[in-house]
């Protein structure tokens, strides 16, 4: 029976197929009686080996059909797919196959190489540069550490006044973002020959302040999709205005990514009595950290914007005890804070609701966290964004002269487990300030030197630490926003003509 069903499965295939089978069976019978009649005759393997390749072994693999050949160098490490282009045409052509470099890229980890659209869409030369370029960037830190100078480019910032805008480079490093003071949102294509701004949301005015949040951890879609939310407030007026907008990648002909489009989903009033510090936006939830004037106190609101209906909407209010205070999402119902030497975890559900503001922010209670955890010396206005591993969320921030990363593992019934643990020292930099960050990098920024390159080993007990790449970069006004994207190997800074775009992967 098992006889019959391999005779059908081989007459199924291919007939070029066949005869590759038929050569491979031969090809190993005929070695066999090579083996066994040069054993008796006394001759030597080494001979034997140099017999066999002379008659059949060099052409062997050459044999196979194109399909095959390309399923063979898709096995190979990339550093061996780009060797064997050196050996003859049919392997260098077989090593740019589509199916080759699908396979590269999708061995990679998604944190490590983002693709802003479906792999199945991309070419094998446009994934191959992705690959590489992010190759390229790991090799370049380790050259500026060395002393070597990334390339450097000018972006003309003609039409956008960088003046306290907000700034924020989307993962993968292609589009950038900046909400102007005139309350619109444009975004330029880094990967385009010619940096144009293109408008996503029009302007609303002038003088606004602005603050500016980006929320990638929706579920993965078919390509790139995220959203944002605007907070503006007129510098003479009290009052502000909170926007949110999904904005998805446009695809071209051949179901590239050719722009940005933007859907508002909602937009509200807000008060506000002081300014703006912080705005951070978690799937459904938005929590913006007001500074008030009067009483020299900072608190923060929190905002269900899918459940904003009319002007008096509910709110919750998270008012620590300490002035000093950043705030961020660690789940949608959970806040991670870090106060004046002290780490805390605290419920969103746990906080007063109220619909207005009252007069006297005093009269609302102290926030009371679930966990509270000593932290001396960290820098609330430090805190990062979070960071979304397999096994924990994590976070940096910056205490006396290094930098510490905050992993917070959720075994799932509610048991929060908090480590901090110091990942770099920075001797030579008093109060580093940490400007950007990604899950294995972070810009540092000390106010009198050059921009500061980290790599990060989060498995502190390997006892690995990378030495740090110097940058020179021009002045940048208080950097707060997110301008480094490591799987393009690109650094952005603001400088005189405009923006400064660092390039390490060249």
């Amino acid at each position: 029976m098992s006889v019959t069903v391999a005779g059908a499965a081989l007459l199924a295939l291919e007939p070029t197929y066949l005869l590759t089978i038929s050569l491979i069976i031969t090809s190993s019978i005929a070695l066999f009686i090579l083996r066994y009649t040069y054993r008796i005759a006394g001759i030597s393997q080494t001979r034997l080996r140099c017999f066999w390749r002379q008659c059949i072994g060099e052409r062997g693999l050459m044999l196979l059909p194109d399909e095959l050949l390309a399923e063979v160098v898709s096995k190979l490490e990339w550093r061996d797919i780009l060797a064997i282009r050196q050996t003859c045409k049919r392997l260098c052509s077989a090593s740019k196959a589509l199916h080759v470099w699908r396979n590269v890229v999708g061995q990679e980890p998604s944190d490590l190489l983002f693709l802003e659209c479906p792999i199945q869409v991309y070419t094998a030369e446009r994934l191959e540069f992705l690959f590489l370029r992010r190759k390229k960037a790991e090799g370049g830190y380790h050259k500026i550490t060395q002393g070597a100078k990334p390339h450097r480019y000018s972006i003309p910032m003609d039409c956008v006044d960088l003046q306290e805008a907000a700034v924020h480079l989307v993962r993968g490093g292609r589009w950038l973002l900046i909400a102007t003071r005139r309350g619109s949102l444009v975004y330029y294509d880094l990967d385009a020959q010619n940096h144009v701004a293109h408008i996503l949301v029009p302007e609303r005015g002038s003088n606004y302040s602005v603050a500016l949040a980006v929320d990638m951890q929706d579920p993965p879609s078919l390509s790139l999709s995220f959203k944002v939310a605007l907070a503006r407030q007129c510098t003479d007026a009290s009052g502000g205005v909170v926007e949110v907008w999904q904005v998805d990648l446009v695809l071209g002909n051949i179901k590239q990514g050719v722009g940005l489009r933007a859907e508002n989903l909602a937009c509200f009033g807000q008060e506000i009595d002081g300014h703006f510090e912080m705005l951070s936006l978690l799937g459904e939830q938005l929590a913006l950290t007001i500074f008030h004037h009067p009483h020299r106190t900072r608190y923060t609101i929190l905002i269900s914007w899918r459940a904003v209906r009319g002007p008096n909407y509910a709110k919750r209010v998270h008012m620590p005890e300490y002035d000093l205070c950043s705030v961020r999402f660690l789940h949608p119902d959970v806040l991670i804070s870090v106060l004046d030497g002290l780490l805390t975890l605290t419920s969103r559900l746990s906080l007063p609701e109220v619909t207005h503001l009252p007069d006297r922010r005093r009269q609302l209670p102290y926030s009371i966290p679930f966990l509270a955890i000593p932290f001396d010396n960290a820098r609330p206005e430090t805190l990062s964004t979070r960071m979304v591993f397999q096994d924990s969320i994590r976070f940096l921030v910056s205490a006396g002269r290094a930098v510490y990363g905050i992993i917070v593992r959720d075994p799932g019934d509610g048991h929060y487990g908090v480590e901090i643990t110091k990942l770099s020292e920075l001797p030579d930099i008093p109060h580093p300030t940490i400007i950007s960050h990604s899950a294995d990098y972070f810009v540092v920024w000390p106010t009198w030197l050059p921009l500061v390159l980290q790599q990060l080993c989060w498995d502190t007990g390997k006892g690995v630490h990378f030495p740090a790449a110097h940058i020179d970069a021009c002045s940048i006004n208080e950097p707060a926003f997110q301008l480094l994207d490591i799987t393009s190997g690109r650094i952005l800074v603001e400088d005189e003509q405009g923006m400064a775009l660092f390039d390490f992967s060249s």
